[in-house]
């Protein structure tokens, strides 16, 4: 009896060693990279913020449709333009145009097209996007999410 009781111990402990041998190597393989197109952005982090804030209900977010065309929100106002992407890391964006409307936030926004117009390369890790300028400075991080379709 004593021996069965043993034995059982040492399976258990033996299982449990295994299942958090399979947890800590799952946690440690890195996530799969969410697509530069069709993840809706929203930015953590604007280098050239300085003390530009946003208002409690403002809407900031960046989508790269597969065509390159982009748009979004900037604060108070929408945006829409293209973004050239490039292999392996190039982006490029262009004739970003905002819609005209006033706000608080019109010195975020400004800050936030500037640093769209600065960037020359991307790079995603899990779901973090981070634009880069010409010497691959950073300018700008962004969590993604993926739309769900309804």
């Amino acid at each position: 009896m004593k021996k069965n009781l043993i034995l059982s111990l040492f399976a258990a402990m033996t299982a449990l060693c295994l299942a958090g041998c399979a947890t800590a190597d799952t946690a440690s393989r890195p996530e799969q990279p969410l697509p530069l197109t069709g993840t809706v952005w929203i930015p953590q982090f604007l280098s050239n913020q300085d003390k530009a804030g946003l208002s409690d209900d403002a809407v900031v977010r960046l989508v790269i449709a597969a065509d390159g065309r982009c748009s979004g929100a900037a604060g108070d106002n929408y945006f829409f333009g293209h973004a050239d992407v490039t292999e392996p890391d190039g982006i490029r964006f262009d004739r970003i145009v905002l819609t005209r409307r006033s706000g608080p936030n019109q010195q975020y926004e400004q800050n936030f097209v500037a640093m769209l117009n600065l960037a020359r390369h991307y790079s995603i890790r899990g779901d973090t996007l981070t634009l880069c300028g010409e010497n691959k400075t950073p300018l700008a991080t962004f969590r993604g999410t993926v739309p769900h379709n309804y």
